[in-house]
């Protein structure tokens, strides 16, 4: 009788494949361990900060906003007597009305300095919505042409009428030479002292010529150089030869290098 065959058994060491289905699992939570070296003080700190600046800043922009509310009121202090005060406030009220701090003072002092008799002014804010304006005006010691004064400092400056002002001696020149026709008249009124003659009118040409005339209506004929040397001269001859004759004197020509030359009223004659 045949034995019965014995199932096969796979031998030792052999390998086979097999299969292996996944099977669905849980999904692996995310770590949050960085979440613990986050310096949370810190960022606490800044958000406070920065909620605090952003606050601020749209509280300062409408305290701001409150603030620049057209100007209101100027007051003008100082020297006044010539100024139109009133005409100045209404300038400076239009300007104003860009805000009382939005305004630029510069702006302010300047057109306050182009009003005639203004020489210098100090301008500040005050509240509620005002300027104060100190001003200093000009002091003017001598006409310059037809419709302008001359201040002390040499600076011409325009009013409206000089008519008023014609005790002062008028002084010509061409423009630029407002400083040296100051110092020049300034000096020939000293040299003219001694001999009680003051100045009425003083006269540089284009051409550089110097003319004087008096108050008691003597003309003097300077040139155009050494003009102080030359009036130093006139007072000379004017003590020795002249004082007792001087209703008679209608002009004097200084320009000679030697001596002088007098036109009297009647006729002249060579000294």
């Amino acid at each position: 009788m045949r034995d019965k065959a014995k199932p096969t058994e796979p031998r030792r060491g052999a390998s086979r494949t097999v299969s292996v289905e996944s099977k669905p699992g849980r999904r692996k939570r995310p770590s949050l361990v960085w979440l613990k070296h986050i310096p949370w003080p810190l960022i606490l700190v800044v958000m406070v900060l920065s909620g605090f600046i952003y606050g601020s800043a749209s509280l300062t922009r409408m305290f701001i906003n409150y603030l620049d509310q057209p100007i209101q009121r100027v007051v003008i202090s100082g020297d006044t007597n010539q100024l139109d005060v009133a005409r100045l406030k209404e300038t400076l009220l239009a300007i104003g009305q860009a805000g009382f701090v939005s305004t630029d003072m510069s702006e302010l002092r300047a057109e306050a300095e182009t009003f005639g008799w203004v020489d210098t002014v100090k301008i500040h804010r005050f509240w509620p919505y005002g300027i104060e304006l100190t001003v200093n005006e000009h002091i003017p010691v001598a006409r310059w042409g037809e419709h302008a004064l001359l201040s002390s400092e040499g600076e011409v400056f325009q009013v409206a009428d000089t008519a008023e002002f014609g005790v002062l001696p008028k002084l010509n020149a061409d423009e630029g030479h407002e400083l040296e026709m100051m110092a020049t008249y300034r000096d020939l009124s000293r040299l003219l002292a001694p001999i009680d003659m003051s100045i009425e009118s003083l006269t540089r040409s284009s051409r550089g010529a110097w003319q004087l005339v008096s108050r008691n209506k003597i003309q003097l004929n300077l040139g155009r150089d050494r003009v102080g040397q030359k009036v130093s001269k006139f007072v000379t001859v004017y003590k020795l030869a002249l004082q007792d004759k001087v209703e008679q004197i209608e002009r004097v020509d200084l320009r000679y290098t030697n001596g002088l030359a007098v036109a009297w009223k009647a006729q002249q004659q060579k000294i």
